[in-house]
């Protein structure tokens, strides 16, 4: 028996909330208005296993696109609880703890070395609709193996799942010390800085949390470059070999020549501005004989494929 319902509406501004909405249990449409202060409605009571629910009106809303273009904004509502004689009806509080799986047919499909390897998602409903972390894993097997050296993996979630973390823990061996040290620094700027790393008998990895760059440069003790690597998706690391101990270095090198093209570039309008006052010469009362055209086409081809090597070398020139 249903006699009402109870509609929420958005957090924020968007979607426009309705101001009218017609509902049909079955015995017809009932239309009713809605304002801001209350978002229930009361409905004739009715008997029934479905509820239609219509959004027949709501206020203009006019939102603006990424490209600054304006458009209606539809309306929207974030939540409906169907109300009955002695309160909501349904086992709201039950059903979210229910588990559900998403079988392999359906779930999130990795690929490692070209092979695909496909699993299961298991989560509880209250999981799922907060858009909570649910663990996936493996169907098939439980271990996977891996060739030394480099390995692509790729992670296809689906349309219902986007995939925050993936962990490869090693099978039948002591994984390494994964607790970060924090290190001492020395000079911090924003184009040098400077650690101080201790030995270890094993290679270690520093990271700095900041988006990675190729500009930077680590530089061991001995002047020996680091070999640069991207740590958790989007930090900025470096491999130290084993045995080194000292001050790592690391440089924006491309910085220095960044702020002297822009110093230079000022230094420029000095000449520009002495240009533009200096005073106009006066006209020649005998201009002379009219300048010949260049008729060379050689000297014309030469001059465009010096030209384009300036603009886009090797690739200028061949077109």
């Amino acid at each position: 028996m249903v006699t009402g319902l109870d509609l929420a509406t958005s957090l924020g501004a968007l979607p426009a909330p309705p101001t009218r909405v017609a509902v049909n249990l079955g015995n017809g449409p009932q239309v009713r208005e809605l304002d801001e202060d209350s978002t229930g409605i009361e409905l004739t009571p009715h008997l029934t296993d479905r509820v239609q629910l219509t959004l027949v009106d709501h206020d203009d809303m006019i939102d603006r696109t990424i490209l600054g273009f304006s458009k209606e904004t539809p309306p929207g509502l974030a939540e409906i609880t169907v109300l009955g004689e002695d309160g909501p009806i349904g086992a709201q509080d039950s059903i979210y703890d229910r588990v559900v799986t998403v079988e392999c047919e359906a779930g999130p499909v990795i690929t490692i070395e070209g092979r695909t390897y496909r699993t299961s998602v298991t989560g509880s409903v209250r999981d799922l609709a907060e858009g909570a972390e649910v663990p996936a894993t493996l169907c098939d097997t439980d271990a996977v193996g891996m060739s030394p050296g480099r390995i692509d993996v790729d992670v296809e979630p689906g349309t219902a799942f986007v995939a925050s973390s993936l962990q490869l823990p090693l099978v039948g061996a002591e994984p390494p010390r994964t607790d970060p040290v924090e290190l001492e620094m020395g000079t911090w700027t924003e184009n040098l800085r400077e650690l101080q790393v201790p030995a270890s008998d094993s290679d270690q990895l520093i990271v700095v949390p900041e988006s990675t760059n190729v500009g930077w440069v680590a530089s061991a003790p001995d002047g020996t470059e680091l070999t640069p690597v991207v740590a958790d998706g989007w930090q900025q690391g470096w491999i130290v070999p084993a045995g080194t101990e000292g001050t790592v270095t690391l440089e924006f090198a491309t910085d220095r020549w960044y702020r002297m093209g822009i110093f230079g570039g000022l230094l420029l309008l000095l000449p520009l501005f002495a240009l533009a006052f200096l005073p106009r010469r006066r006209p020649v009362s005998d201009p002379g004989p009219a300048p010949r055209t260049w008729h060379s086409a050689t000297a014309a081809l030469i001059g465009v494929a010096a030209a384009s090597v300036v603009v886009a070398g090797g690739v200028g020139i061949a077109v």
